[in-house]
Order: C-alpha cells, then sequence, then structure tokens
C-alpha cells in the first residue's frame, strides 16, 4: 500500500513538473514553482486527500528518521525518479550551488516538509485554530525557497 501511495503521490508531482518543463520556455523554471510542484500535492484542501498523503508522508519520515536496510532497498526506486528530477530541475534553477550543497539543501527542505506533516495539525489544534492550507503553503514556499537560495557568506567551512 506504501509503495502505492508513493507512486500516486511522486507521479502527481512529476506530471506537475512536467508542466513547468514544457511552459518554461527552455528557461529554468524559478525555485518556487519548482518547490511547490513537490510540496503543493502533500497540502491538498480537500481533506480526504491531505489525510491520505499526510498518513504516506508520516510513513516517509519514520522511513527516514529510522532508516532499514530492506525497507531502503524496497522504497528506492519508488523514490529515486522524483528525488532525480528535481534536483536536475533545482540544479537549472541554482546554477551557482554544486552537487552537494545543492542535495544538502533539498534534504533539508524535505525534511521540514515532513515535519510539518508531522506536526502542523497538532501545533494548529493545541493553539485551538483550524489549519489553512493555502496559508502554510505559501509559508512553507517562502521559508523553503529563502533557504535554497540563502548565501554562505560567513558560514563555517569544514
Amino acid at each position: 500500500m506504501l509503495a502505492h501511495r508513493i507512486t500516486a503521490l511522486n507521479e502527481e508531482r512529476m506530471a506537475l513538473l512536467k508542466v513547468l518543463e514544457d511552459s518554461s520556455g527552455g528557461r529554468a523554471p524559478t525555485v518556487e514553482a519548482i518547490l511547490e510542484a513537490a510540496i503543493r500535492p502533500l497540502l491538498h484542501t480537500d481533506q480526504d486527500e491531505r489525510n491520505k498523503y499526510a498518513h504516506t508522508a508520516k510513513m516517509i519520515s519514520r522511513f527516514f528518521l529510522d532508516p532499514d536496510d530492506e525497507i531502503t532497498a524496497f522504497l528506492t526506486p519508488f523514490i529515486l525518479p522524483f528525488k532525480e528530477r528535481i534536483l536536475k530541475m533545482l540544479a537549472h534553477a541554482l546554477p551557482d550551488l554544486n552537487k552537494d550543497e545543492l542535495e544538502w539543501r533539498t534534504t533539508q527542505v524535505f525534511a521540514i516538509l515532513h515535519h510539518h506533516m508531522l506536526f502542523a495539525d497538532l501545533r494548529c489544534h493545541k493553539l485551538g485554530k483550524n489549519l489553512s492550507v493555502k496559508k502554510e503553503l505559501r509559508r512553507l514556499l517562502a521559508f523553503c525557497s529563502a533557504g535554497m537560495r540563502a548565501s554562505l557568506d560567513g558560514a563555517c567551512a569544514h
């Protein structure tokens, strides 16, 4: 079941990325547009769809938090095509980032997204508020896009 849901999620993401590529006229789509194609499918305004993908995101989060060789081998073929495609598109949109930095930042974006999927409803419930999916999408896109573009000036060198 998890493989089926990951496949459906990534098919939707890949279709959105294709629309971006097809409409870009050969130019790189914006970082925001690329990230929106990755994030929006998880933040459906339809509650049933949102719940379905929230459960999938929670399972994926657990997979990343406590990786197991057998599960990794099973899930990687379902995740890899999307991962490679988004990294390629982000590399085109952010040509000044080297591959290691791009992969690190993209990993952080998805860590934030998975954390959000795990805790956003709980946070809103504790505050006595309803989750505004549109507002959360705007916030996530602004925050993650800024992180993808952030300068390394003054950062610690290793």
